[in-house]
């Protein structure tokens, strides 16, 4: 395989020596962002704010070489307390959203990766995850440092729950930052609001826009200013974005829906979806995953295909290998419960 070089150094770069593969990339002496909020649990405004463009900056760097980080967190951020700069390690992720339901549940993975990863990378709908991604997971950071906890981890004596931890990240609306610190002015939380939306085409859509309204929010700070401004002025982007949501289709989820709600109220229901292939039926019933994780139910899916129709009951084993892979990752007291049930 040829040598792959990039001209931007925060971007790894790929070698081969002796025919292995092996990705380099700066080696950065600082501490990383959460050893330095282990004694400073949230920053000042200003400094939240700095180290919000740095972070643009890094990831303005790897979106336009077509790199997605998918990683960002406190643990993988190289921070400067003296100037509020920053640089990205960890430039690959180890976990797919395909892998996430072999997880167990355990406390340090949930605090620490699951509580800044995106609704597209829960593993639980059926979204691309881009450079967007990336961009949520900024605003997870950027409300851990203004606030002191992460969006959808209030410090309490609870154990975190995986499940519930990826049903907030798909159905709840977090707190904003001005009903929570007093010294955050509306137009910073509204930033942080606008990256933290669940549908990707309503978050920011480049570093760059991004970076443009926080550097205004800075010199607002600076000179005192308080009152709002236009936001997502500069955010544009050249590439075609496709909505993430089903369009012409809101007669038929809504009656799968209304069916979904009998059920719940006891009643036995089956649906048959029919029609061509390609007309669109899979994404219809993907379309019911995200309502039904909203209330809190469990959605498992399996898909007949010409190549299976030798395997008995294929499909149905697929959805229910599905379903209990989720389950797997629920804490000790909730799989207890499960076998009891069950």
């Amino acid at each position: 395989m040829a040598n792959f070089s990039v001209f931007d150094d925060r971007v790894p770069e790929l070698i081969t020596t002796n025919g292995n593969l092996s990705l380099a990339t700066p080696y950065i002496e600082q501490q990383t962002l959460s050893d330095a909020l282990k004694t400073q649990p949230a920053l000042p405004i200003k400094t939240a704010l700095k180290l919000g463009i740095s972070l643009c900056e890094c990831l303005e760097q790897l979106h336009q070489n077509n790199w997605i980080h998918k990683g960002i967190t406190p643990n993988n951020i190289l921070y400067s307390a003296k100037d509020g700069s920053a640089s990205l390690a960890d430039d690959l992720s180890v976990i797919s959203a395909g892998q996430l339901g072999q997880l167990v549940a355990e406390t340090s993975y949930c605090e620490e990766s699951l509580a800044y990863q995106s609704p597209e990378q829960c593993g639980r709908v059926r979204l691309d995850i881009d450079r967007r991604s990336d961009l949520y997971a900024l605003g997870c950071v950027l409300y851990r440092c203004i606030v002191g906890h992460s969006p959808f981890l209030v410090p309490s004596a609870q154990p975190v729950s995986t499940q519930n931890l990826i049903h907030s990240h798909l159905a709840e609306i977090p707190q904003t930052l001005e009903s929570l610190s007093a010294e955050c002015p509306r137009y910073v939380s509204q930033i942080v609001s606008i990256l933290l939306h669940k549908e990707t085409e309503k978050r920011y859509q480049t570093a760059q826009g991004l970076k443009h309204d926080l550097l205004i929010a800075l010199q607002r700070l600076d000179s005192q200013d308080n009152s709002d401004f236009v936001l997502q002025r500069k955010d544009i982007t050249d590439e075609i974005v496709l909505p993430s949501i089903l369009l012409g289709r809101n007669e038929e989820t809504q009656r799968l829906l209304t069916l979904y709600q009998h059920v719940c109220g006891g009643v036995l229901g089956v649906a048959y979806v029919t029609g061509l292939s390609g007309i669109g039926k899979s994404r219809l019933v993907q379309e019911l995953e995200a309502p039904i994780l909203l209330r809190q139910g469990l959605f498992t899916s399996g898909k007949y295909n010409q190549f299976s129709k030798h395997q008995p009951y294929a499909t149905i084993s697929q959805a229910i290998g599905k379903l209990i892979r989720f389950i797997l990752t629920e804490t000790e007291d909730r799989l207890q419960a499960w076998k009891q049930n069950i």
